[in-house]
């Protein structure tokens, strides 16, 4: 199928849209692992770049997705996304931990361990994890007395 083009300026406009169509197939990344088994919406957390997730009493930052070569967990090196977790609890930030990740890893932090389900690279990138584990109900405080 052809479209005419009857002007020099609906040949540039198809070379853009050509091109930006290019662009954002090449920036829009996703790095992915199969789910882990039983994992439900309840078990999963999606974090976006530069913002905060919140799991049981873990506070998760995301950060810095880029690809970048890796080591993964039978030794072998590889090229992927990765991301920065910074990962703390409700006891404060003097306990925070960076640690970068890759799909396919797994973290253990506090009472927590998770797998690195997804990396996705885009304009506002997200790592998305699944939680071997629960979190325990969080305790609400007994009403104030007057």
């Amino acid at each position: 199928m052809s479209i005419p083009l009857n002007s020099r300026a609906e040949l540039w406009a198809a070379a853009a849209c050509l091109a930006a169509w290019a662009c954002l197939a090449a920036c829009n990344r996703v790095d992915a692992v199969p789910d882990l088994p039983g994992a439900t919406d309840e078990s999963t957390l999606r974090i976006q770049e530069a913002s905060q997730g919140h799991y049981g009493n873990l506070f998760i930052g995301v950060g810095n997705i880029k690809r970048s070569e890796y080591t993964d967990e039978a030794g072998a090196k590889k090229t992927g996304l990765t991301a920065w977790l910074f990962i703390a609890n409700d006891s404060g930030p003097k306990n925070e931990t960076k640690i970068n990740v890759h799909p396919g890893q797994k973290v253990t932090a506090g009472a927590y361990t998770f797998l690195v389900q997804e990396i996705r690279k885009a304009k506002r990138g997200s790592v998305c994890l699944q939680f071997e584990t629960t979190p325990a109900p969080q305790k609400t405080p007994p009403p104030s007395k007057p």
